[in-house]
């Protein structure tokens, strides 16, 4: 996959969870804690550092990648 940036190659750092509305433990309100997670694809690009995120449960996300 190419960087939209600089058209460098970028490289799948893994799967994370994000966490939604939470913006600290001890900081955050107790509704935040219970706002659910997005579970992301990770990019980054070689060249130029930019991150990319995509949804990982996005329809044939791997068959998209393989015809690039």
């Amino acid at each position: 996959m190419k960087c939209l940036r600089c058209n460098g190659e970028m490289e799948h750092l893994g799967h994370e969870s994000l966490q939604l509305g939470q913006y600290g433990f001890f900081t955050g309100h107790l509704s935040n804690l219970f706002s659910g997670a997005l579970e992301v694809d990770i990019y980054a690009c070689k060249s130029c550092g930019k991150l990319e995120f995509y949804r990982a449960d996005a329809s044939s996300l791997s068959e998209r990648l393989k015809n690039e």
